[in-house]
């Protein structure tokens, strides 16, 4: 999916997308499973407790299914952590994870409910299958409204991938993670040249991780709006407010992107929201806090909306007698 304007912080409404767009519903289990295998079903992954009861109350409510399988652990239920050491990052199953708890749910079904002629049993380590991970194929890199876009071939039953990128003539590589077959680079100017690298990632270390793609090579692009100007910042109790003078010329504006920052928290999360008029204002941050603030424009390019780079701001902070309106 390519790059999506974030989303609004406004009181306007997104219009709603059509959910039957959204749904992925053509994944296989295994590609040697027997076309005949009866794989109906609906099923929800890394949800809460809490979070999951309304949507499988209304998911038993609309189809009436024979049989309702619930795997529960501390983490379901608290929200904590446990390293599994079945797990390929001390929380996720891995092949064994997947066979015992295969096995636990038909030992549930086999011995209390008679389904099936015997429980499932674990393989030995020597017979356990391992998941495939060859180097991906038709790896391409071009130019695009937002500077580079890398997409490639996707790998059956890959966890995800690593994608390495530098400028063309640097020696350092930069490796991120992609949990499909695309990668985009967007924060870049047009008329740099990038390189791109992918290969498959299991999760289970080194020795689960592909050789790398050969390099693939693009030079970026920049179909998209300038900033905003007059970016002005103003401090509110536990909160800013942030104007700017809307975007001149023949821009189709889609949205301003408002991003901030908390300069004081370690490994504070970036926020992000789009607002459609010329003026923000965001709640719950931090008093005392100096946050960095960034404007960007979100405008329509051949009918899709593409973000540009953002312009900063003056730093503001929440509470600062000094800086309020």
């Amino acid at each position: 999916m390519p790059p999506q304007p974030p989303s609004l912080g406004s009181d306007e409404q997104e219009k709603p997308e059509d959910s039957e767009s959204v749904v992925k519903a053509d994944g296989k289990y295994a590609a040697d499973v027997p076309a005949d295998f009866q794989g109906n079903h609906f099923s929800g992954w890394g949800w809460q407790l809490g979070q999951a009861k309304g949507m499988i109350r209304d998911v038993v409510n609309a189809y009436r299914p024979d049989v309702v399988l619930t795997l529960l652990g501390f983490n379901d239920i608290g929200w904590g952590f446990y390293g599994c050491p079945a797990g390929y990052d001390g929380l996720h199953p891995n092949v064994l994870g997947e066979f015992e708890i295969a096995r636990a749910f038909s030992l549930a079904l086999h011995e209390r409910f008679d389904i099936g002629d015997t429980a499932l049993e674990v393989p030995s380590p020597r017979d356990m299958p391992q998941r495939p991970r060859p180097v991906p194929m038709n790896v391409v890199a071009t130019g695009a409204p937002m500077g580079v876009t890398v997409t490639w071939d996707p790998v059956f039953g890959a966890r995800g991938y690593d994608v390495r990128n530098r400028m063309q003539g640097k020696d350092k590589w930069e490796v991120a993670q992609a949990q499909s077959n695309r990668f985009d680079t967007t924060f870049t100017v047009a008329g740099i040249a990038w390189e791109y690298q992918v290969r498959t990632n299991n999760g289970d270390g080194d020795k689960d991780k592909s050789e790398w793609s050969p390099v693939s090579t693009a030079v970026a692009r920049r179909d998209t709006a300038p900033p905003p100007q007059n970016i002005q910042t103003f401090s509110k109790d536990h909160g800013i407010r942030v104007t700017w003078s809307p975007v001149e010329g023949d821009w189709e504006v889609d949205r301003y992107a408002v991003t901030v920052l908390d300069q004081d928290t370690p490994g504070a999360i970036i926020i992000c929201y789009g607002f459609r008029g010329s003026e923000a204002t965001l709640q719950g941050l931090r008093n005392g806090n100096c946050y960095s603030v960034f404007v960007g424009t979100w405008a329509f390019v051949d009918g899709v909306s593409v973000g540009g780079l953002p312009a900063k701001a003056a730093s503001v902070t929440p509470g600062d007698f000094l800086g309020r309106e």
